[in-house]
């Protein structure tokens, strides 16, 4: 096997693991065929030892101090993302096993969150078929049509019935 070939496989197999990461318990079918090409993968690498330029012996690790803003953390993945101070440079790292349980996003931030992603979307879906809409048209289209919470219904039911005038009590 060549450097190529191993470093295909090495990619694959870092999808494969963030796939996996991703894809919840009850798709069965999708988890397991992914499992499946992820030990396919992890024999083909077994039959041939990785050849690398690293040992232990030139190996040097030490912290680093890093200044900028905390982006977030990826629960499923155990990792989260830094971006450092007066770059747009993100760095990834790993959450440790002593930390047990990852904060939730506050709901606001899950809502903007599916509002970007529904975004995303629809842009992509509608330009395959020949949409010429730009993303703030979209993102307008978008919200038009997203289903209000719980609370916004409430409070729209609320406003409407105080605009009733045959519901208002003279």
């Amino acid at each position: 096997m060549n450097r190529v070939e191993q470093h295909s496989l090495f990619s694959e197999r870092a999808a494969l693991e963030r796939m996996i990461a991703d894809t919840p318990a009850e798709d069965v079918i999708d988890l397991r065929s992914l499992q499946v090409r992820l030990e396919i993968i992890n024999r083909a690498l077994a039959k041939h030892p990785v050849e690398t330029r690293f040992g232990q012996d030139n190996l040097h690790e030490e912290p680093q101090p890093f200044s900028g803003v905390f982006q977030g953390a990826l629960p499923k993945r155990r990792t989260f993302e830094f971006r450092l101070a007066g770059t747009a440079e993100v760095i990834t790292g790993k959450i440790g096993p002593a930390v047990v349980n990852v904060v939730p996003l506050p709901p606001d931030r899950v809502l903007w969150l599916r509002q970007a992603a529904r975004q995303r979307a629809t842009r992509n879906s509608t330009r395959i078929e020949g949409n010429t809409l730009n993303s703030t048209e979209v993102g307008q289209a978008v919200v038009a049509v997203r289903v209000a919470t719980m609370a916004e219904q409430w409070a729209n039911m609320v406003r409407n019935a105080l605009d009733n005038p045959t519901l208002k009590q003279s």
